[in-house]
C-alpha cells in the first residue's frame, strides 16, 4: 500500500477519537509520537508509514481543524520521536505500531510535504529577523584595521621580540 493510503488509514483511524483533538497536550504529543517514526498495522495494512515533520503537523492540525480547533504550530518544536502516554494510549487503541525511524538511508515509506526541499539559496538570510546581519563582519574588520594602523605608525623596535634587523638567536649554547 502506498504512503497516502496508508495515511489516510491513520488519519481515519485518528478521527475516532475526534474530542482530544481540542487538548493541546495530546496534539503536541500525538505530533512528536508520528514524527520521526514508522509506523504500521498489523491487521490488514501492508507496508508502513514514516511522516516528515511538516506532514505529521498537517496531519494532527487537519483532525483538529475538522473540530473548529486552531491550528498549532508544532514541526521542528523538539522531541520528535518520542511517545508520550496520551498519544500511546490512542494509537494502541487504534492498533497502529511504531518502531524507530532509520534516517541512516532513504526510506521509500517517507512521506514529506512537496515542500520539504531545502528552501533557496538566501531564504534564510533574506527572510531573517535580525536587522543586519552582516554586522559583527564589519566590526572585525574595523578592528582588524585599526590594529593595522596603530602597527603601522608604532615607531620601529630597535631590540627585544619583533625587534627587526639583527640576528636571529643562535641555537647553539
Amino acid at each position: 500500500m502506498d504512503t497516502d493510503a496508508l495515511e489516510r488509514h491513520l488519519a481515519r483511524d485518528l478521527d475516532q477519537v475526534g474530542e482530544r483533538f481540542s487538548d493541546d497536550e495530546f496534539c503536541t504529543q500525538l505530533y512528536r509520537a508520528l514524527a520521526s517514526n514508522r509506523w504500521s498495522k498489523p491487521d490488514g495494512l501492508d507496508g508502513s508509514l514514516a511522516l516528515s515533520w511538516s506532514r505529521a503537523e498537517r496531519l494532527v492540525n487537519d483532525l483538529r481543524e475538522r473540530r473548529g480547533v486552531e491550528p498549532l504550530l508544532l514541526a521542528q518544536t523538539g522531541r520528535e520521536g518520542e511517545i508520550g502516554d496520551l498519544a500511546r494510549e490512542v494509537l494502541d487503541r487504534t492498533r497502529w505500531k511504531a518502531e524507530p525511524l532509520d534516517t541512516s538511508e532513504h526510506d521509500p515509506a517517507h512521506a514529506g510535504e512537496p515542500s520539504d526541499s531545502p528552501p533557496p539559496k538566501g531564504t534564510g538570510e533574506r527572510l531573517s529577523p535580525v536587522e543586519d546581519s552582516k554586522h559583527w563582519e564589519r566590526e572585525a574588520h574595523r578592528e582588524a584595521e585599526a590594529a593595522r594602523r596603530e602597527a603601522d605608525s608604532a615607531p620601529p623596535r630597535t631590540h627585544g621580540e619583533g625587534a627587526g634587523g639583527g640576528r636571529a638567536p643562535s641555537s647553539k649554547p
